[in-house]
């Protein structure tokens, strides 16, 4: 988990920025040619010591953070990764005029799931089973796989309880989804108390917040937001979504959650909004992280299924104000 240092970003930048006139700077070169599991959007290349000496400083005046092509923070004077570029990590992102500055992060660019984040989950799961067999980090992303096996249908979930909670900020996922029906992938928010609050509050109390379910073959996936429990007193609403190209590669999915409501965005656009009367209020309390699969009918057959089949998740980031 990466905490950045934004009491001490406000302390130091008028001091930086007078440092910054007398300081040159390497010009940035696009990337290209850049292989799907990688993030597109924050690569770039640039001289192996170029950045490097100044790790705090570009994080506080540019707002990025040079990491290894490993994921790791980038050692300065040392080559990176493979001697050739660098990965640029945003530390920062403004909606609104307001800035928010990262405080959790997952790049999945070690060989396991990194258990000071996450939770691995197991046992039946709606219509099969979360298999910690069926969730595994491979080649910089977290691999979602549904399989069958002698029990049933298997998937995968992970979430990060006791580790990582925010109420507000912005949370975003890059994903590359499945390929065949009966089950589907999520990138959700959740805190245990929504299940227990079937008083008819409204939102504020809590409420699940999926910012994609990808229930849908195609270029179909879905918005979501449930509250007062899972009950009688269970409410609901959902925006559908059809954007050519969703079916394919991979794609960012986005939840902007402030005090006065919801903005959901895919790779960068608006796609939904929810203001508190919609919500019946806009849940007030902590929320983690889940991303996970599962299996259901309304899904499609998964017995029709050519199984297995795969998610596969870039990152996981979150910023807060």
């Amino acid at each position: 988990m990466t905490h950045t240092p934004h009491i001490l970003t406000r302390t130091l930048t008028a001091g930086l920025l007078a440092l910054a006139a007398l300081l040159p700077l390497t010009p940035v070169r696009a990337d290209e040619n850049v292989p799907d599991r990688t993030h597109a959007a924050d690569r770039q290349n640039i001289p192996d010591n170029a950045l490097d000496p100044f790790s705090l400083f570009n994080q506080v005046l540019y707002g990025f953070e040079t990491v290894d092509d490993d994921g790791a923070p980038a050692t300065p004077g040392k080559a990176s990764g493979s001697g050739t570029t660098k990965r640029i990590l945003p530390n920062t992102k403004t909606f609104h005029g307001t800035t928010y500055f990262l405080v959790f992060r997952d790049e999945f660019s070690g060989t396991s799931i990194d258990s000071t984040q996450w939770i691995t989950l197991s046992g039946q799961r709606k219509g099969g089973y979360w298999d910690p067999n069926a969730v595994y980090v491979q080649n910089g992303n977290l691999v979602l796989k549904t399989f069958k096996d002698s029990i049933g249908y298997k998937s995968g979930a992970i979430n990060s309880k006791g580790a990582f909670q925010s109420t507000y900020g912005y949370f975003e996922v890059r994903i590359k989804f499945q390929t065949q029906q009966g089950h589907w992938p999520s990138f959700w928010l959740f805190n245990d108390k929504i299940i227990t609050n079937t008083d008819s509050n409204g939102g504020k109390d809590g409420a699940e917040i999926d910012i994609v379910e990808k229930g849908f073959l195609g270029d179909r996936l879905q918005h979501a937001l449930h509250w007062d429990g899972y009950l009688a007193n269970h409410k609901a609403i959902f925006k559908d979504v059809r954007i050519k190209g969703l079916g394919t590669g991979f794609h960012t999915f986005g939840l902007l959650w402030t005090k006065t409501g919801y903005e959901f965005f895919i790779d960068g656009k608006l796609t939904w909004t929810v203001t508190a009367s919609m919500a019946n209020g806009i849940c007030k309390i902590p929320l983690w992280v889940y991303l996970s699969d599962e299996i259901a009918p309304w899904t499609g057959d998964i017995t029709k299924a050519k199984l297995p089949d795969y998610s596969y998740i870039d990152y996981v980031r979150v910023y807060r104000k």
